[in-house]
């Protein structure tokens, strides 16, 4: 009644006031408005207490506040009746009155603000009211409206000293909490519609099959429908798709691309669905693209028809969009880079028979990216696993080139000791003519022969030597041939990168076997004459290798691109260094052993005697093992080289340690010759091959340079003054070809003692 009587008396007084306008003195127009303030303070104080009441101390008063805005909008129109009067007609009667005026428009402007303030705070609160029914009612995007009319009411204030009135915070607390009940709301109602069932894979014991289970409910697709609107409308649409997404690809995805055990199938319930994917996600079974498609069109198909066809609109936007399409792109790029990754990069052939079968994966690629479209969880422009299997070429290739050179590194990386012997066989396959006649083409009868047309090559030109290798390499070497053969058969671009495949896998040997078996072919001599002999063979494969298919390959390697003639020297170079090191290795050893006979003076002692011929004993063994070790695995030529060059690198030592000894005893003489003699014993068995001791024999005189002198050493030793003269021959003879005259002086007056004969005999050499 007393809210009623005083709408009542405000309507009389602004009535009063309007009809009497024309003719009221400025007295009768501040006690009216002063009436009408007090009226407005009235209503300000309800309102005031009734949101107090209700936001503040929490009192139900329901019926108190039903009619707030009603009497606050009856409120606002009759002030602006008033002012709307008082600027048409007693605003030209106050002319001369401007100060009056001036108290007039400003009571005039607070009764306004008062009024705006008031009108604010009822729809504030008229909107809360409404919030809360809707989510009784399960009114989602009605709620989510409201609230954002109340979020535009709160940022813009209608008065400078509005952040003063205290109502106001509770309104914003009301707001907030409202705001949240209503999120909460959402979600609770998304996961009543989304579930999910998933294993739990901390305690399990027991490998067993695991479940994974994404129900969808269809018994109330409106109720879902609003919710994703106002889920979109709270702009938490985007974070609850992508939580989706990601458990998504987690449980289902993953499992079906990365296993092929894993099946997919959907069950129906009265008011539900569910998709089943059960099997063991352990991705030890890889599974064919057309397989994993299926599965996967399946899980799009089950998304699509039941929630996530679902059209939703952007706040402010006429145009709508579909959730699918919000899924794809939360998780498309993850999804599209898994499925090439685990799925796609699999299926790529590492034959030319395979690449021709790959058709059937392209067109499964097709159907399933059509799918994903029709779909809307891709854009009809995002084609990336079209464009993959579009370049199954180049995916071939690098897939192929890849294969090859981790086969080769593991053939590189592999123990060098297992070897096989090769003979003098020419290289792998045929050799094309070096001169192509064009077909029709008459030879010239009048080009005179060029020299290289009337001399012929040798037909052991490109042969190699009985030697052993390691079978690494000849499978290595087999490899490279094979893999060629296929680039002749290839697609141009497959062709060139194939056969530059090869080049790098040869690149690849330079750089990885000595680096990988630095220590073994430092400290093993058999494993120093294996990789020589690896290097030789390899070099040896490499002159003709580009010719032999350079009319199979495309431009430009037909032109004389395919060649890895330029990769000969490097290669050989690897294994000759490798080999000299070891060389020199070995010679050291020996001078060190040699080292023991101390310069072989005073041999006559038996200490120094046994010391000498200890050293000998050594030298010869590991000559001995070297040549049980080499004569075997080295070609022939090189094996004699080799040995030659370090037992002339003894004889050397042992000659210059003799002609430099001042005095050499005649018992020192018997015993020197009896240890040199070891030399001339056991020299010739390191040259040895079955029972041909002449041909051990011409080898050592060939590869040892030093033999012939050191065989002369041994006779001097052994000789007497007329025997040395007699062989210098006045500088003809065959000592004064392996002996200086001052060497061979050295050794008379070491041997003999100062007499007139040895004086005339040293006469005689000069």
């Amino acid at each position: 009644m007393a809210s009623n009587s005083t709408s009542l008396m405000t309507t009389s007084f602004v009535t009063e006031v309007l009809a009497t306008a024309g003719h009221l003195q400025k007295e009768d127009i501040n006690m009216k408005l002063a009436k009408l303030s007090s009226r407005i303070k009235t209503v300000k104080a309800e309102v005031v207490d009734a949101l107090q009441k209700k936001y503040v101390d929490f009192y139900p008063c329901l019926h108190a506040s039903l009619d707030l805005q009603s009497r606050v909008k009856s409120l606002s129109e009759d002030m602006a009746a008033v002012n709307n009067k008082i600027d048409g007609e007693i605003k030209n009667q106050l002319n001369m009155s401007t100060g009056e005026f001036q108290d007039l428009a400003l009571q005039l402007e607070e009764t306004n603000g008062i009024l705006a303030v008031l009108d604010k705070l009822v729809q504030i609160h008229e909107a809360l009211q409404i919030i809360e029914q809707a989510l009784k009612n399960k009114q989602f995007t009605s709620a989510a409206k409201y609230l954002d009319q109340i979020h535009s009411l709160l940022s813009t204030p209608c008065s400078e000293r509005e952040s003063e009135i205290k109502i106001l915070t509770s309104l914003h607390t009301e707001y907030h909490v409202q705001k949240e009940q209503l999120i909460f709301t959402l979600g609770e109602t998304w996961s009543e519609n989304v579930r999910w069932t998933v294993p739990d894979t901390r305690n399990q014991a027991v490998i067993a099959d695991e479940v994974v289970d994404l129900t969808l409910r269809t018994g109330e697709i409106n109720i879902m429908k609003t919710t994703i609107q106002a889920m979109q409308d709270m702009h938490i649409l985007v974070n609850k798709v992508k939580g989706f997404g990601e458990r998504l690809l987690t449980h289902i995805i993953k499992p079906v691309v990365s296993d092929s055990r894993v099946q997919v199938h959907i069950e129906t319930h009265p008011q539900s669905k569910s998709l089943v994917v059960q099997g063991r996600f352990d991705g030890s079974d890889i599974a064919s693209p057309t397989e994993i498609f299926t599965k996967l069109g399946t899980l799009f198909s089950f998304l699509s028809k039941h929630m996530f066809s679902t059209e939703v609109c952007k706040s402010g936007d006429v145009k709508s969009f579909f959730l699918m399409e919000e899924l794809g792109q939360c998780m498309g790029e993850q999804f599209l880079d898994l499925i090439v990754r685990e799925c796609l990069s699999h299926s790529i052939p590492t034959s030319n028979r395979g690449l021709e079968q790959y058709n059937q994966v392209a067109a499964a690629t097709a159907k399933f990216h059509q799918l994903l479209v029709k779909c809307h969880f891709l854009p009809s422009t995002n084609s990336k696993l079209l464009d993959y299997v579009r370049n199954i070429n180049v995916l071939f290739a690098n897939k192929k080139c890849q294969e090859i050179l981790e086969k080769a590194r593991n053939l590189m990386t592999s123990e060098i000791h297992n070897m096989i012997q090769i003979t003098s066989e020419p290289p792998v396959g045929t050799l094309p003519p070096l001169l192509k006649q064009e077909p029709g083409q008459k030879p010239n009868v009048d080009e005179k022969p060029s020299l290289s047309s009337q001399s012929k090559l040798s037909a052991n030109m490109f042969r190699l030597p009985t030697c052993y290798i390691s079978v690494s390499v000849q499978k290595l070497m087999n490899m490279a041939y094979e893999t060629l053969q296929e680039a002749s058969s290839s697609s141009p671009q497959c062709a060139i990168q194939l056969f530059y495949c090869v080049r790098n896998m040869f690149e690849l040997f330079c750089s990885v076997v000595p680096t990988y078996h630095r220590e073994s072919l430092t400290k093993l001599p058999q494993l120093a004459a294996l990789h020589h002999n690896n290097c030789m063979y390899i070099a040896h494969h490499l002159l003709t290798l580009g010719h032999q298919f350079r009319n199979k390959f495309p431009e430009p390697l037909s032109q004389g691109g395919a060649t890895f003639v330029d990769l000969v020297p490097k290669i050989r170079r690897l294994g000759t260094e490798c080999f000299l090191e070891q060389m020199a290795t070995q010679r050291s050893q020996l001078l060190e052993y040699l080292k023991g006979a101390q310069g072989f003076s005073n041999v006559s002692e038996e200490s120094n005697f046994l010391s000498a011929e200890r050293a000998i004993k050594q030298i010869l063994f590991q000559l001995q093992r070297l040549e049980h070790i080499w004569q075997e695995v080295l070609p022939w030529n090189i094996y004699c080289k080799a040995m030659g060059t370090l037992l002339n690198s003894v004889v050397l030592e042992i000659i210059n340690s003799v002609t430099v000894l001042e005095d050499i005893s005649a018992v020192d003489t018997t015993h020197l010759h009896t240890l040199l003699s070891m030399f001339t014993e056991k020299s010739p068995e390191l040259f040895q091959t079955d029972d041909d001791q002449y041909g051990a024999q011409a080898e050592l005189n060939k590869n040892v340079l030093k033999w012939f002198k050191f065989k002369e050493l041994l006779i001097i030793v052994n000789a007497g003054m007329q025997e040395i003269a007699d062989r210098w021959a006045d500088g003809k003879g065959p000592l004064a070809h392996e002996f200086t005259a001052n060497e061979v002086k050295q050794l008379i007056r070491a041997l003999f003692q100062n007499t007139e004969r040895r004086a005339t005999v040293l006469a005689k050499i000069r």
